[in-house]
């Protein structure tokens, strides 16, 4: 195939929904933090209970909780800890979606590839 038959095959191939629904895969998948020997993934609900669950006084309190991890499986977490790791994942991979949201919605059709 030369390059003209390879542009034009990737024209066909353009689906606008399916590359969006690739970008949040790989989104998805980036969202998970390893954390006291359990897997967690980042949603927008584990970060408010996080912070709902240390409160305003999270200085003055050392304690720990126990967590279903991804898998099911209590874990044994210190909140503040895994709040920060959730963060810090999330700020990462949004900033990366911001960026690739960007140029996908540049491409009105095929013919811009």
């Amino acid at each position: 195939m030369n390059t003209e038959q390879l542009r034009d095959a990737a024209r066909v191939a353009y689906d606008r929904e399916l590359a969006k629904q690739n970008i949040n895969t790989a989104i998805e998948s980036r969202m998970t933090v390893n954390y006291a020997g359990g897997m967690f993934i980042v949603t927008q609900e584990l970060i408010s209970f996080l912070h709902s669950w240390i409160g305003p006084t999270w200085h003055d309190w050392d304690g720990v909780i126990y967590m279903m991890d991804a898998y099911d499986v209590p874990v044994k977490v210190i909140p503040y800890e895994l709040l920060q790791i959730c963060q810090r994942r999330w700020w990462e991979v949004m900033n990366e979606f911001a960026a690739e949201y960007e140029e996908f919605i540049k491409i009105r059709n095929a013919k811009q590839l």
